[in-house]
């Protein structure tokens, strides 16, 4: 992948960026989906969305969430073995939030978002600690220098056997894919388009990746939409997936 030469980030709130790493003020509490869209100078276009938290309404008691580790990698602006590391992580206080990065390449940093150069191209198991009041949260990811946004949770984090890695790929077999409502109390909606007619899981986990909830469906050609019963999970943060093969689109919810 070459060089990236635009950004476009749409915060969720009717506000945008061309900024490579903006910053951005939340007029209101709540849970925003933030969407980030790149051009590089070859002409590939990729796109990521992801869930932030603003303020305490995303929690039905924000002194019981657990802090939760997590962050993406993004490539560099100019091409190379360089990295942009973004931190999106859920804690109650963030001010007394403190990060501790390791690379996978023997270096580490202590920053909120690092940018790190890597020797040599390559995949490397990046992990990001978190610790804050009464609070410690440790994710890792594997990250490949010429293709970050191909990014996966380590077989270990996922309760896998093997050496391979679980690749998170938004567009390959789901569309579009939405999750209503968030937050959701009982019953919980996921639709998506496909192009092709398959069988597929859908699965709601925790953040440590522990499976809760597990169904089997089956999707048209088309507009699909899926509904499971949330009911009996305690109010938190939780990641509702769908899967096939080993394409993978996961969102984040809030159970009430």
């Amino acid at each position: 992948m070459g060089a990236v030469q635009s950004w476009n980030w749409d915060f969720g709130d009717g506000n945008t960026s061309t900024d490579p790493n903006p910053t951005h003020t939340y007029a209101a509490s709540g849970l925003y989906t933030v969407t980030l869209d790149i051009q590089t100078i070859d002409g590939c276009e990729s796109s990521m969305s992801f869930e932030v938290c603003v303020g305490d309404s995303c929690w039905v008691d924000p002194f019981e969430f657990d802090c939760q580790a997590m962050f993406i990698p993004l490539p560099d602006s100019i091409g190379g073995n360089g990295l942009q590391f973004l931190d999106l992580s859920y804690v109650p206080d963030p001010t007394l939030l403190q990060w501790s990065w390791n690379f996978g390449d023997g270096t580490s940093s202590n920053e909120q978002n690092p940018y790190h150069i890597y020797a040599q191209p390559g995949t490397y198991t990046v992990t990001l600690t978190i610790e804050a009041l009464d609070c410690f949260s440790s994710i890792s990811f594997e990250v490949d220098t010429e293709n970050p946004w191909n990014f996966g949770q380590t077989p270990a984090q996922l309760g896998l056997s093997g050496s391979g890695s679980v690749a998170v790929n938004e567009k390959v077999v789901f569309e579009g894919a939405k999750l209503f409502p968030n937050p959701a109390t009982s019953d919980l909606t996921i639709a998506f388009n496909t192009s092709v007619a398959m069988a597929y899981e859908l699965r709601i986990s925790d953040l440590n990746g522990k499976t809760l909830i597990r169904n089997q469906q089956t999707a048209n050609s088309g507009l699909n939409s899926a509904r499971i019963n949330v009911a009996s999970l305690v109010p938190g943060l939780y990641l509702a997936e769908i899967r096939t093969g080993e394409s993978v689109k996961t969102i984040r919810f809030v159970k009430q």
